[in-house]
């Protein structure tokens, strides 16, 4: 008795080894969260999409700025006073009504659709939600420079104050998930760059009008926005998202432990088998 109560504690002792060694080697392989971000980050590619996401928040600013300058341009010689040119000669209601068309109209559904477009953010397949924000966008202005409709032009402009609005969140988020934490940094202070640089490629908007007109300028900025729109859909992968790289490495984690008590359970009655 005294024998086998000596072998059944080496047996013991043994699974106790044999299991710890595994403990500690499962949690070795067990990667944290920057190191598996690290492992993921394909710089050539994600500099890529940061280009489009750039170039996304310089569109629809140069879009949101488009009737500052259609509003403000006077021709010269025939070009004078010529609604083709000049917007509010066309439309001489902005004399009274274009300060609520660039603050009040715009900016208040910019403002609560943020909060909305943050939300579908976080369940929504995003650069889906991109591509369809930088066409509608884009045919929101389209539209306001086919029809001749001032009440249509009032509404566009609070339409796109919504999709503008929808366009940060859906590009910060996609951003989070192609760059490390360590890189997160310089890559959304880029994004946030594109505001800026598209007021200042808007002041193009006066070279167009004085050439084409004004209406112009709302179509080929509305085509261009609805054919990059296209191209985000087509050439921007959705990433894992971040908390679903968390889940996975609990789910792993969550694996190996049953295993580890599996493992327990066959050395258990594999000692059994030889007591008896």
């Amino acid at each position: 008795m005294r024998g086998s109560a000596l072998v059944m504690n080496a047996a013991n002792d043994d699974v106790t080894d044999i299991t710890a060694v595994d403990e500690d080697k499962d949690d070795c392989v067990i990667e944290t969260q920057e190191e598996l971000n690290e492992r993921k980050f394909k710089p050539l590619y994600a500099y890529f999409v940061l280009f489009i996401t750039l170039i996304a928040r310089i569109m629809v600013q140069w879009q949101r700025k488009g009737i500052n300058y259609s509003y403000g341009y006077t021709g010269l010689g025939l070009k004078m006073n010529n609604p083709l040119y000049e917007m509010g000669t066309f439309y001489p209601q902005l004399t009274e009504w274009y300060g609520w068309l660039i603050g009040f109209f715009y900016t208040i559904p910019y403002c609560f659709f943020g909060l909305v477009a943050g939300k579908m953010t976080d369940t929504v397949n995003r650069k889906t939600f991109l591509g369809i924000v930088l066409i509608l966008a884009g045919a929101a202005v389209g539209v306001s420079g086919v029809y001749d409709s001032f009440l249509l032009l009032a509404i566009m402009r609070m339409v796109h104050g919504c999709l503008n609005s929808a366009s940060n969140p859906v590009s910060f988020s996609l951003i989070q998930d192609y760059f490390p934490p360590e890189k997160r940094a310089t890559a959304n202070s880029l994004i946030q760059a594109g505001n800026y640089i598209g007021v200042g490629v808007s002041s193009l908007s006066i070279l167009l009008i004085n050439q084409f007109g004004w209406r112009y300028l709302y179509k080929f900025m509305g085509g261009l926005g609805v054919i990059f729109g296209i191209f985000t859909m087509l050439f921007v992968k959705e990433p894992e998202r971040g908390d679903s790289l968390m889940k996975l490495q609990r789910e792993r984690k969550q694996e190996r432990r049953q295993k580890r008590t599996l493992r327990k359970l066959q050395m258990a009655v594999s000692v059994d088998f030889s007591k008896a």
